[in-house]
C-alpha cells in the first residue's frame, strides 16, 4: 500500500543577506496511515522548518521551498492552488503548535474558535457546529466544556489551551496530524496527559501523527518509528526500538548517551556532545557532524555520506557503515568495527 505521506528530496531555504541558505536539505521520508513517527534533534536542526514546509507555512518572502515534493495520497501539496490548499490544511492535514497561547485569538472565546474550525471543513450550521464543538471538547477530556466554550484563552491553563488546539486539529477529521513540540511548555504530568490524549484520538480516528520533539523519552513511549535530524538532514531513521537498542550514527549515540538511567551512580555526570550544531550558512562539504564526531575520518570532511541501509527499515548517513576507501587504509574503519562500537555499552558523547 502506498504511504499516506511521501516526502521526496525536500529542500527549504531562508533568505540571509543576498543568498538563500537551506535549512532543510534534501529530506525524504514516508508515513503510513495510522503510524506515529517521531522527528528528533537539537534546537535549530530544521525540525520545525520541515513541519512548516509540509503545510506550506514558511514565512513569505523570507522562506521558500526550493525543491522536492510532498505527496499526500499521491497528490503534491506543493503544487496545489489556493482552493485545494485551504481544503487540505485543517481538513486532511492539521497541525498542533508548540505554543497554543500565541496561536489562539485572544479576542474570541474558545468555543467560537473551535466552531470556526468545524465550520471551515464541514457544511454544518452554527448550531450543529456548536454541538460538535462540545463533543470535541469532551473527547479531549476538557473539564466543564460548556463553561470553557464561553471563556477566553487567558482564562484557562496551558494544558487546557493545548486541549483546545488538539480539538481544533481534529475538527476536520484529518488523516495526518503534525504536532510540533506540543508538550514543551507543560509540566510533566500534563505532558503525559496530552500525549495519551493524542494517541487515544489516533486510535479512534486512524490519523497518522508526525511528532516533532527534542524529548527522546517521549519518542520511546509514543512512536512506532523515529527520525534523527542534524543540520537539516535526516541522519538516521528506523523502528524506535531498533534505533534505541542499536544506534548507528555517532550523533544518535550521543543523544541517547545523554539520557539519565536509574542504574547510573548519582555522582556520575551525563556525557555531552562537544561544540554546537552549525548554522545553516556554515554547512559546507562533507558530513555536517564531522567537527563534533568522536569517530571522524578524513573522508567525512571530503564528501557527505549517502543513506546506507544497516538493517530492516534502518537507514544511516555515516561513512562508518560504508565500505573502506582502500584495503588497509588507516583513515577508514570497516563495518565490523562499527558494529562492535554499536554493541559497546559505553558511549562517550551526549547532548548538553
Amino acid at each position: 500500500m502506498a504511504p499516506l505521506l511521501d516526502v521526496r528530496n525536500l529542500t527549504a531555504s531562508f533568505s540571509v543577506g543576498n543568498a538563500w541558505v537551506p535549512a532543510v536539505r534534501n529530506v525524504s521520508f514516508a508515513l503510513d496511515r495510522g503510524e506515529v513517527v517521531g522527528l528528533v534533534g537539537e534546537s535549530g536542526c530544521g525540525k520545525s522548518a520541515t513541519a512548516l514546509s509540509l503545510m506550506r507555512l514558511l514565512p513569505d518572502p523570507a522562506g521558500r521551498i526550493t525543491s522536492g515534493s510532498v505527496l499526500l495520497d499521491g497528490v503534491d501539496v506543493l503544487s496545489m492552488d489556493d482552493t485545494q490548499l485551504r481544503q487540505t490544511r485543517g481538513g486532511r492535514i492539521a497541525m498542533v503548535f508548540q505554543d497554543p497561547f500565541s496561536c489562539l485569538n485572544p479576542t474570541m472565546t474558545l468555543g467560537d474558535q473551535v466552531i470556526e474550525a468545524v465550520r471551515a471543513h464541514s457544511g454544518l450550521s452554527r448550531q450543529e457546529a456548536r454541538q460538535k464543538t462540545l463533543d470535541l471538547l469532551r473527547s479531549v477530556h476538557m473539564p466543564m466544556p460548556e463553561l470553557r466554550m464561553k471563556q477566553y484563552p487567558h482564562q484557562v491553563s496551558g494544558g487546557q489551551r493545548q486541549r483546545v488546539m488538539i480539538a481544533m486539529a481534529f475538527a476536520g477529521n484529518p488523516e495526518l496530524i503534525i504536532a510540533d513540540e506540543p508538550t514543551t511548555a507543560l509540566d510533566v504530568t500534563v505532558q503525559a496527559q496530552v500525549l495519551a490524549l493524542m494517541l487515544d484520538l489516533r486510535a479512534r480516528t486512524g490519523a497518522a501523527i508526525l511528532l516533532i520533539t527534542h524529548d527522546l523519552g517521549v519518542v520511546a513511549e509514543t512512536c512506532d518509528r523515529m527520525m534523527v535530524m542534524y543540520a537539516g538532514r535526516i541522519v538516521e531513521e528506523g523502528p524506535t526500538q531498533s534505533v534505541f537498542s542499536r544506534p548507528g550514527h555517532p550523533y544518535t549515540k550521543g543523544l541517547l548517551a545523554s539520557l539519565p538511567t536509574i542504574e547510573g551512580p548519582r555522582s556520575a555526570r551525563l556525557p555531552s556532545i562537544p561544540g554546537q550544531p552549525p548554522a545553516p550558512a556554515e554547512v559546507a562539504g562533507g558530513c555536517a557532524f564531522a567537527d563534533r564526531c568522536p569517530d571522524v575520518m578524513e573522508r567525512c570532511r571530503q564528501a557527505e555520506p549517502e543513506r546506507i541501509e544497516i538493517g530492516p527499515g534502518i537507514g544511516v548517513r555515516c561513512w562508518l557503515h560504508a565500505a573502506p576507501q582502500g584495503a588497509g587504509s588507516l583513515d577508514d574503519r570497516n563495518p565490523a568495527a562499527c558494529d562492535d562500537a554499536a554493541d559497546s555499552p559505553s558511549v562517550e558523547t551526549g547532548i548538553g
